[in-house]
């Protein structure tokens, strides 16, 4: 069908020593590091496995002082795009390993088919093959002239040049009609991507019942069909398809996207070719939907991985991308709602919880869909919203019919278990935002004492991570060093991605080792207090160096204090405290009997009426 593509421009490169191209690549600042890694392979896959095999024993090693070696660990090392994918060095690494010798074969199929009869010098006399469509006997000339395309045709499908190969096959054909030329037409037009003319080639050559390699090409023909997703392969369809992609290539050029996208779409319908997915794209970003074009471009490369454009190809997709993160979203319906799952998507994979429940929430104002209910508990839950993602669990599963209802019910057990197994409510989340934002009113004011309880109740009505921080600033405030650093601690605990996580440990240390001062300067002025017989002040001052750091040796101390200044029930208060937190002190059966002795004094160990 020739070039199927709207746009685009193939130009041969020039050859450069191979350090200095692989070096150009790597330290090319206009490129992102996707499009680094498939330039890399890409030039890795003309080497001869001699040359690969040299090359992977030179980078294997990351350690290693060859200056590439060392580039290429430097540059990619840190770069992955997903967690269960090779590190992009491991991705170059794969691509250079030795493979094992095979016999000779394409992309798509078998060995290519050759005459049956034997070159010329290689013994007994060859037999010219009768024609498959005529009744006559080829002359000598013109099985020579088809053994020279057959070999040019072979030479042209091993570069991937496959529209000149199909050329020379059928040239061969017409010169000499051996089926051998319509099975290596086939094998061509399956590495090419074009299935349904793969499909009717390989069910010409099975036409004839005694086709050498019949299984072969059976198995070939299957693999074509089951690319095209259950499609029927015709001889209509293809034209049609033809027809289709003029008629988009037409409106493309006149400015009339949409219709030239329509006309795309019904053309890969009839013929899933791939650079209809590369129209499509091309279509799609005029049209203002750069994620829908990037993952049309993607279904390019998946569908042609040889294609010879990769590096531009997978460039333009993470522009698009990027370009689609800050762009706003015009798009409505289903088309609006394709783009804002996208973005909501990429933000929940690069962990910005908040901005992707916003997109689907704006995605499911676009177009009703309940994947945006799904994808929103999804991204509450992975946010620590556990009250809020319990709700949006229950919005999706009040449908008996909703797709994935099991994992949505495990989900929302998950969110419950943070909350100690209750159910979340509605009114429970509406006053939890009241009671903050009379928070933040209040921390503003300066009162931080009041600020504290109301993040308190609202903590206890939607368990949120940032209520911790929150409780922990007010303490802050308060001169409560080490309860501050413990709700600090407990953020972290309940928000494991927080941004913010390295500068709050930092602010955690800072705040155990102020408390550990105030405590020891507390504590010596206890001391002081107590050696000149002012218990009272003593007393005090414990208290001040517990609230600091809570030892148990403080409560003690503050118990002793207040007994010397003859307040027997605060120190008997304190050292039922002091037993409390050290149960298995030394000293305890001791204390024990010194709580009783000082309650028998004033008669407090009596029973009251």
């Amino acid at each position: 069908m020739g070039d199927m593509r709207v746009t685009g421009r193939y130009l041969k490169p020039v050859r450069q020593p191979l350090d200095d191209q692989l070096l150009n690549i790597l330290n090319n600042p206009k490129m992102s590091e996707p499009a680094k890694v498939a330039a890399l392979q890409q030039a890795i896959a003309k080497l001869s496995e001699p040359e690969k095999k040299a090359l992977y024993e030179r980078l294997k090693d990351k350690d290693t002082k060859d200056p590439l070696g060392r580039q290429l660990h430097y540059r990619l090392s840190h770069h992955s795009d997903k967690p269960s994918r090779l590190s992009t060095v491991d991705q170059i690494l794969e691509a250079l390993k030795p493979t094992p010798a095979t016999a000779a074969h394409t992309a798509g199929s078998d060995p290519i088919s050759q005459f049956g009869a034997p070159p010329d010098g290689e013994g007994g006399t060859a037999t010219p093959m009768k024609s498959a469509d005529l009744d006559v006997v080829p002359t000598a000339t013109a099985l020579k002239e088809a053994k020279v395309l057959m070999g040019r045709g072979i030479q042209l499908l091993k570069e991937h040049r496959y529209n000149e190969a199909l050329a020379t096959f059928q040239e061969g054909f017409r010169t000499y009609p051996d089926p051998a030329f319509i099975l290596n037409e086939a094998s061509t037009l399956f590495d090419a991507g074009r299935h349904s003319e793969a499909v009717l080639a390989y069910e010409r050559y099975l036409s004839d019942p005694n086709a050498p390699r019949a299984d072969e090409a059976r198995a070939a023909m299957e693999r074509a069909k089951a690319a095209m997703g259950g499609r029927e392969a015709t001889i209509t369809g293809v034209v049609e398809s033809r027809n289709q992609f003029e008629k988009g290539a037409e409106a493309f050029q006149a400015g009339r996207y949409q219709e030239a996208l329509d006309a795309f779409d019904k053309a890969y319908e009839l013929n899933p070719l791939a650079e209809f997915r590369f129209n499509q794209a091309s279509c799609l970003e005029k049209l203002g939907r750069p994620y829908a074009a990037a993952d049309r471009l993607q279904a390019y490369l998946d569908a042609k991985p040889a294609a010879k454009d990769t590096v531009e190809v997978t460039e333009r997709m993470h522009k698009l991308r990027t370009a689609g993160d800050k762009a706003p979203i015009t798009a409505t319906g289903m088309a609006g709602g394709q783009e804002w799952m996208s973005r909501g998507n990429r933000l929940l994979f690069a962990r910005r919880f908040d901005e992707a429940v916003k997109a689907f929430q704006e995605g499911f104002r676009t177009y009703p869909d309940p994947k945006f209910i799904l994808n929103e508990a999804a991204a509450l839950l992975e946010g620590g919203r556990y009250a809020e993602a319990d709700l949006a669990y229950g919005r999706y599963l009040s449908n008996p019919n909703a797709p994935r209802a099991d994992e949505a019910r495990a989900a929302q057990a998950g969110a419950r278990s943070h909350m100690g197994g209750h159910e979340a409510t509605a009114t429970g989340v509406v006053e939890s935002q009241r009671l903050f934002e009379q928070g933040n009113d209040l921390y503003k004011a300066g009162r931080y004492h009041d600020a504290f309880q109301a993040f308190e109740r609202a903590y206890a009505q939607n368990p949120l991570g940032v209520l911790r921080y929150n409780q922990a600033a007010c303490l802050d405030k308060l001169g409560k060093r080490e309860l501050a650093a413990q709700r600090y601690e407990a953020y972290l605990a309940e928000t494991p991605n927080a941004p913010d996580a390295a500068k709050v440990r930092a602010h955690i240390t800072k705040l155990h080792a102020g408390a550990l001062k105030a405590a020891q300067s507390a504590f010596d002025r206890a001391q002081t207090a107590y050696g000149a017989g002012n218990f009272k002040e003593a007393a005090s001052a414990f208290a001040e160096a517990y609230e600091q750091k809570p030892f148990p040796q403080f409560l003690y101390n503050m118990a002793a204090a207040y007994e010397k200044a003859g307040d027997s029930t605060r120190a008997v208060q304190n050292y039922q405290l002091y037993l409390s937190m050290a149960p298995d002190a030394k000293d305890a059966d001791k204390v024990r009997r010194h709580i009783h002795t000082l309650l028998k004094a004033t008669g407090n160990d009596l029973m009251q009426p």
